[in-house]
């Protein structure tokens, strides 16, 4: 992840990270970002939000989030459940 600019080591499609975490996602793993998308529509719940309410990966604008910026939470053990 580091090589690919990520400023994490965290697991590609992590939900802790941001918006510009997420648009690179999309552009550098297309099928783990799709997946997500769809499953944030059938449980009803967003990954993201932001001061109007939930923001939904498959409308996530290209200009929202910075990656550079971003530093996630470390992962917990919920995360390899």
């Amino acid at each position: 992840m580091y090589e690919l600019g990520y400023p994490n080591q965290n697991c590609v499609g992590c939900v802790k990270g941001g918006m510009g975490y997420w648009y690179k996602i999309r552009v550098d793993f297309p099928n783990v970002f799709a997946a997500r998308a769809k499953l944030e529509r059938e449980i009803g719940a967003t990954c993201l939000k932001d001061k109007n309410g939930k923001v939904w990966l498959d409308e996530l604008h290209p200009d929202r989030g910075n990656i550079n910026m971003e530093i996630m939470p470390e992962c917990v053990v919920w995360c390899g459940i």
